[in-house]
């Protein structure tokens, strides 16, 4: 946890490497939490997550490789659709987990966010059903930067979709530093019968603009928006 920004507005952190910390907690003190990520944790500035948890594999481990066993709770694989499928079953069992992606690709998933969506909405009717843990998804974006591929890793068509379901089922975040991205985490698990996007810049390390005695009435508005 961050404890204060002495200068705001002059210290530069990573908001993916903050999630990538955040991520790593929640490894560590939650035995059921997953995190699934389609072969790109690392590029995506969330592999803190391999100082305490093994990638899920089922095949002999050689040297060079990342942590990996067959009882990893940090699930790749490229495909998004199956990662979703996955992990929604997970969440209905009750368990928290995460998904984490490129911008430009998680629109892959959207036909069934909107089926989730709608199951969630029919859910919150039926008397016996406890509510499910939200589908959080961690999305990253190169924003500015357009070397290598910059610019096929950027795409706000998801973000779109989700503005345009009328409901309030569906929370999109965009945190500005990594102190908003920890309120907008921390938001996320306790958040239940909804969809949370929240954008993320990776890559390069981005200015600090919050004090930590902003970060309540950045929730505060985050919750009402």
């Amino acid at each position: 946890m961050i404890e204060r920004v002495e200068n705001p507005g002059t210290e530069y952190y990573s908001p993916a490497k903050k999630i990538g910390e955040l991520l790593k907690r929640e490894l560590k003190n939650d035995p059921y939490f997953y995190f699934f990520s389609p072969d790109e944790t690392t590029s995506n500035k969330f592999d803190a997550v391999f100082d305490i948890e093994k990638r899920t594999w089922g095949m002999p481990v050689k040297s060079g490789d990342l942590p990996e066993g067959p009882n990893g709770r940090v699930v790749e694989m490229l495909s998004e659709n199956v990662l979703f499928s996955v992990m929604t079953g997970h969440l209905m069992n009750g368990e928290q987990a995460m998904l984490g992606s490129y911008e430009a690709f998680l629109p892959i998933i959207t036909a069934q966010l909107l089926q989730q969506i709608k199951f969630i909405k029919q859910s919150k009717s039926v008397s016996w059903r406890e509510p499910m843990p939200a589908v959080n998804l961690l999305s990253t974006s190169t924003c500015w930067r357009q070397d290598h591929n910059g610019f096929t890793h950027q795409s706000p068509a998801l973000i779109s979709q989700l503005l345009s379901v009328p409901s309030n089922l569906v929370n999109c975040i965009f945190p500005v530093d990594d102190v908003a991205a920890e309120e907008a985490f921390n938001f996320m698990l306790s958040s239940r019968n909804v969809v949370n996007s929240c954008l993320i810049m990776a890559g390069h390390q981005y200015i600090n603009l919050l004090l930590m005695r902003s970060r309540i009435l950045y929730l505060r508005r985050l919750a009402t928006s």
